[in-house]
């Protein structure tokens, strides 16, 4: 048991705050095994390697007993909002930083120190480490093979991982967007995070509180110049009849920017009757996170037009007036890439990304059903703001129409780059 009533030395200078700088994480991208939180949070981050937490984070001083000062515990914690809310949690942890340093006796009574530092990020890559003896100190980098291993993420290499703790003298360094705590642990941290920002206490309850508002999407990288923006424009498209008017809106996230060339969209229904929508050209597509909705029943379901995945997954989309036979319709396009790697087993590192290619069409208003082709294609290489040119056309469908009789086969050829 640690001593009570006094302050041990480990534990005198438990300052309000610290910086911790973490190096040495892998270039490799968590993988994900499905099902459960994990799954369902996985569209929340993840283009980026785990190397991008390769930075500075400040921690705040948390869980401090009165009655037992033998423990100086710090933290970093960030959390972003979920607009797809399950098991009742509307949001999801992007990073977790953590360091323990405790005071306490062995059996004979000797006093030891024990420093306990744990890493989580994403909730798919964790390392646990310990150091008994000599408390952690501050302007020291300890390596991996300093600390006893307690657990780590299996299939990740954390050989490479380095620490080092300093005073928080005002230095840039990651400090989380808003101020949670997930315990009454963690008031202290709250309190001392939130007076560092200036900011207010974030809404801990409320479900209707998880829409869009500090979501990290594909366009933040580096988790020092990202985690904090918000979406900026609004952006949308009409589409008038004589009855009525339909209006979809999406909003832009950062300046990345994808070039897409189209040819005609071609469709051939039963008995060979050939229709072709002139939409060939050249098309530029924001960075959109998950803000690409546009509803509509398909078959007595709701189908996003921006197509199926286009909520799941990093998106950049687009919508567009054009006529077809004298009337207004709208094409939608989309490219979407998942937030993680393909889905593997066990959780480790895979080494294939698909790209998605949506088009689709729809009619003025009135018509009960809209045609939708999507391609995909390998996109290994894809970084954040680099895309790999990448082509596609006939003979590699995805998905086809909404319609209620009658399945024509669509096609389109199509080339997406960088803008």
């Amino acid at each position: 048991m640690g001593r009570r009533g006094h302050r041990c030395r480990c534990c005198e200078s438990c300052e309000t705050s610290l910086i911790a700088t973490v190096g040495g994480l892998p270039d490799v991208v968590p993988a994900f095994q499905g099902g459960g939180l994990v799954y369902y949070s996985m569209f929340a981050k993840g283009i980026a390697s785990l190397s991008r937490y390769n930075t500075l984070f400040r921690l705040f001083r948390t869980n401090v007993v009165e009655d037992d000062p033998d423990r100086c515990w710090h933290l970093y914690q960030d959390r972003i909002n979920n607009q797809f809310v399950n098991y009742g949690d509307p949001r999801s942890i992007v990073a977790t930083i953590a360091r323990y340093v405790t005071r306490d006796e062995d059996r004979f009574g000797n006093a030891f120190t024990r420093s306990t530092i744990e890493l989580t990020f994403d909730a798919l890559a964790s390392i646990s480490l310990r150091l008994e003896g000599d408390p952690l100190q501050n302007g020291t980098t300890y390596s991996y093979d300093d600390f006893d291993l307690l657990a780590e993420t299996e299939g990740i290499d954390f050989s490479g991982l380095t620490i080092r703790f300093d005073a928080d003298s005002g230095q840039t360094a990651v400090t989380p967007c808003e101020c949670y705590y997930q315990s009454p642990s963690q008031r202290d941290y709250q309190t001392n995070c939130l007076a560092f920002t200036g900011g207010a206490a974030p809404e801990q309850a409320s479900q209707s509180a998880a829409m869009l508002l500090n979501d990290d999407v594909a366009v933040s990288c580096n988790p020092a110049d990202g985690w904090c923006r918000q979406y900026g424009d609004e952006v949308s498209v009409s589409q008038t009849s004589a009855v009525t008017t339909r209006e979809y809106s999406w909003r832009t996230y950062g300046d990345d920017e994808l070039e897409v060339e189209l040819g005609d969209f071609v469709s051939v229904g039963f008995g060979g009757a050939t229709t072709t929508y002139s939409v060939a050209g050249t098309y530029y597509l924001p960075y959109v996170g998950n803000t690409a909705f546009a509803n509509r029943t398909c078959n007595f379901t709701s189908a996003n037009l921006w197509g199926p995945f286009a909520t799941s997954q990093h998106c950049w989309a687009s919508a567009f007036e054009f006529t077809h036979d004298g009337g207004e319709y709208l094409l939608f396009v989309s490219v979407t890439i998942p937030t993680r790697l393909e889905r593997c087993t066990p959780a480790a590192s895979c080494t294939t990304r698909r790209v998605q290619i949506h088009v689709a069409i729809l009619p003025p208003p009135g018509a009960s059903v809209f045609l939708s082709q999507a391609y995909t294609a390998a996109q290994d290489s894809y970084s954040c703001g680099s895309f790999s040119e990448v082509s596609g056309g006939p003979g590699s469908s995805l998905s086809g129409s909404c319609i209620y009789s009658g399945m024509p086969t669509m096609s389109y050829t199509w080339t997406i780059r960088q803008a």
